[in-house]
């Protein structure tokens, strides 16, 4: 099923009029998280993209139908940026597997930081960004990781998660965790039972809740009491680990604040 944009020359009637205009005002958006959003296709070196409405200035791109994006085995890793391109002179949108860095076989933990060449000329040829995906030589796993942008609404939307991964020996007394407009606050009291030896990972933040980059803050810890200063790591997989104190029955009290992935 072909996908049609909307605001082309010729192109767009008031209903379709009105669907550009509520998503405008950022750069690019989905509808929704259930827009263009990827899943694996079971067994091969593929994802399928469902359909849904995506904007970029001018132009309102809408799938009917889930479309099937699928990549080569590489020599061994290798990312591939998932975009939508719209390209004025022929009105066409279409998926596009945008090649991007070589890697080992081994799963990274993050996607890349940087975008490979793609086009960003909204009125000529314009590449929206949605997922990174990631294959490898050994296996036909995908790894993905979502870029999609939402409209202004979701954006400013007030959206909480709650911590359930949580490691071994370690519990969370309380804990408020937000996300609006991209920025991430999280107030967070965490425990450990048994002895403390530095570095220990005490919980992963939910998907969508996780950091763009390595990171780091201080807190503040008791040890049998004794309160101190620490410090606090955390990372794109979500994993936030605990440096700077040891003991028993440690209690770690943090605030942590960054842009999401």
């Amino acid at each position: 099923m072909a996908i049609t944009g909307s605001g082309f020359d010729g192109t767009m009637n008031e209903a379709q009029f009105a669907k550009l205009m509520n998503l405008a005002g950022v750069r690019s958006a989905v509808s929704s998280t259930a827009d263009f959003a990827a899943t694996q296709v079971t067994g091969i070196r593929s994802v399928s993209i469902s359909a849904g409405d995506a904007y970029v200035p001018g132009v309102v791109a809408t799938s009917t139908a889930a479309e099937v994006v699928a990549f080569s085995a590489p020599a061994a890793g290798q990312w591939h940026l998932i975009v939508l391109r719209r390209t004025w002179a022929t009105n066409v949108c279409e998926l596009v597997a945008v090649t991007g860095g070589a890697t080992s076989s081994t799963t990274p933990s993050k996607p890349p930081t940087t975008y490979p060449a793609i086009n960003s000329t909204p009125g000529v040829i314009d590449d929206q960004p949605l997922w990174w995906a990631w294959v490898n030589v050994t296996n036909t796993n995908v790894a993905l990781y979502d870029l999609r942008e939402m409209g202004i609404d979701a954006r400013l939307a007030v959206t909480t998660a709650v911590i359930t991964e949580i490691a071994s020996s370690w519990s969370i007394a309380s804990q408020d965790v937000t996300r609006q407009n991209g920025l991430v606050t999280a107030w967070i009291i965490a425990t450990k039972s048994s002895a403390f030896l530095g570095g220990d990972v005490m919980f992963t933040m939910p998907i969508g809740f996780r950091p763009h980059i390595d990171s780091a803050t201080g807190a503040w810890s008791g040890i049998g009491g004794a309160p101190g200063p620490c410090a606090v790591a955390f990372s794109p997989s979500g994993d936030v680990a605990v440096f700077g104190q040891s003991g028993s029955n440690t209690q770690v009290r943090m605030t942590l604040v960054y842009r999401d992935a």
